[in-house]
């Protein structure tokens, strides 16, 4: 009996990713990231899909609404009607892009702002009598949805070593999102000091995101900082810097 199996390799724009302009496999989306700010009337943006390969691509869009848990688990929740966009499937023809514009229109004031995920998602073709293995490649590109006049607040708290690593909690008062990765870490105790830049936060870091009104508990890695005498207690993290 001839099986067919289908294979299909999630890449969406995830805590390690999210800064990258460009994810490259059998087709390409980009950019991974966008910001919508409704206090600035920023309702729409636009991505690009760029077919890499001489076949023909299909591919369909899906929206969903992203929830982050204090341990950094995310949740992906349908909300296709707080977009329209266009075309929601389109055939991208052989080494050619496709413009895909996306218009929010959800609540035009909500108390704070919301992430989303648009979800690329190739629909994969199997021609007749085919057995074997057929690949499929979805791209989640992050969306976020700034309420007017917005902020992050975010404070350092509860930093203890466990093994090697160092735990602590950062809490957003504010109700926009805040990035762990866009943060310079000092880290002291006991007379001893290290500096994380934010490049360094992002690789140790896992999912960044801090959302509005809410707190998360983040695990970094100890190795290569020369703090293999910190204690497990009094242990202070600050931030230094931040960027985009």
């Amino acid at each position: 009996m001839k099986a067919i199996m289908r294979t299909f390799v999630i890449a969406a724009a995830s805590a390690a990713s999210v800064l990258a302009a460009w994810t490259a496999h059998a087709y390409e989306v980009g950019p991974m990231r966008i910001f919508l700010d409704l206090g600035a009337g920023q309702t729409s943006s636009v991505f690009t899909i760029r077919n890499t390969r001489d076949e023909d691509l299909p591919v369909e869009m899906e929206v969903y609404r992203r929830l982050v848990s204090e341990d950094g688990e995310q949740e992906l929740v349908p909300a296709d009607d707080d977009f329209v966009i266009f075309p929601p499937q389109v055939l991208v023809g052989g080494l050619q892009n496709q413009a895909v514009r996306i218009q929010y229109v959800g609540d035009p004031a909500p108390a704070e702002s919301i992430s989303y995920v648009i979800q690329v998602a190739e629909v994969p073709v199997v021609p007749d009598e085919f057995t074997g293995v057929v690949f499929a490649y979805n791209f989640g590109v992050s969306v976020y949805v700034r309420a007017p006049g917005a902020q992050d607040r975010v404070s350092f708290s509860q930093a203890e070593r466990d093994g090697d690593s160092l735990v602590f909690t950062v809490t957003n008062a504010g109700a926009d999102y805040n990035f762990l990765s866009m943060h310079g870490l000092e880290i002291s105790a006991g007379g001893r000091r290290s500096t994380l830049t934010p490049d360094q936060v992002a690789e140790r870091a896992g999912n960044p995101i801090i959302p509005p009104n809410a707190a998360r508990r983040f695990s970094l890695s100890l190795d290569g900082l020369e703090l293999d005498d910190l204690p497990q207690s009094d242990i202070r993290v600050a931030q230094v810097r931040r960027g985009r």
